[in-house]
């Protein structure tokens, strides 16, 4: 049974702590911003429980917009690209998949391999997915929101390594594997130019842009790529989903 009387206590002597250590003007930042994490975190609870069963279209299927409190997805392209990939993993027994790009464990468990190359986390492997070399292995890759960082976040910066990486998730694929990716159009200007010249070599390409802040509907390419990143929205105004079948 958690003890009341103790973390009173202790916050006690926390504001008293600060208020001798940095002063009142400290003090008070600290219970701003105390005051605006404990709103925000009951803002996010009443908008996930008030707007889960919206939904959007992709393909001709209904898709149940995704809702959490971590980065705020109802506000982001994380609030259509989830329920798309998380549809591919419906059925995950016996099936050997790889994400590329720490998402889905911030969101749900998961049960599958996993390479960042930076973000330090159990169960992620530290490696660039470049040099992930396991060709004929996987019957599932799938890789969110993080193509677009491929090279431009190098030092210096690559920027024809995206088909390269490409090229590495789709030979790393099994005989009738699929390899699914989703980035935002706007971020990163050389992939879009690929996305646009057709050379990425895709079995589907579909996209995905903003009406408002929490609405989305699929669109061909054309108007997809004429959306900015950033712009009117925050984050990604369009998506782009590709899909290759091996």
């Amino acid at each position: 049974m958690v003890d009341h009387r103790y973390i009173k206590r202790s916050l006690a002597q926390k504001t008293k702590t600060t208020y001798y250590k940095y002063g009142i003007r400290v003090l008070f930042e600290k219970i701003l911003s105390y005051a605006k994490h404990r709103m925000y975190y009951k803002l996010a609870h009443l908008i996930i429980c008030a707007k889960t069963r919206k939904a959007f279209v992709y393909r001709g299927e209904k898709y149940f917009y995704y809702y959490h409190k971590y980065n705020i997805t109802w506000r982001n392209e994380r609030a259509v690209e989830i329920p798309i990939v998380m549809s591919m993993l419906e059925n995950p027994q016996g099936k050997r998949i790889l994400e590329v790009g720490n998402v889905l464990s911030h969101y749900t468990r998961v049960g599958w391999e996993i390479i960042d190359k930076y973000e330090k986390r159990d169960g992620v492997q530290n490696v660039d997915v470049i040099d992930f070399i396991r060709p004929n292995t996987y019957d599932l890759i799938l890789s969110i929101s993080t193509i677009e960082h491929v090279g431009l976040d190098d030092y210096p910066p690559n920027p024809e390594k995206i088909q390269h990486v490409l090229d590495v998730m789709k030979n790393n694929l099994k005989k009738g594997g699929v390899l699914i990716v989703t980035c935002p159009i706007g971020y990163n200007p050389l992939l879009d130019k690929l996305i646009a010249d057709n050379v990425l070599f895709f079995t589907d390409e579909n996209f995905l842009i903003r009406r408002a802040l929490t609405i989305w509907e699929e669109v061909g390419k054309d108007e997809a790529l004429s959306k900015k990143y950033g712009y009117p929205y925050l984050s990604a105004n369009a998506v782009f989903i590709g899909i290759y079948r091996h």
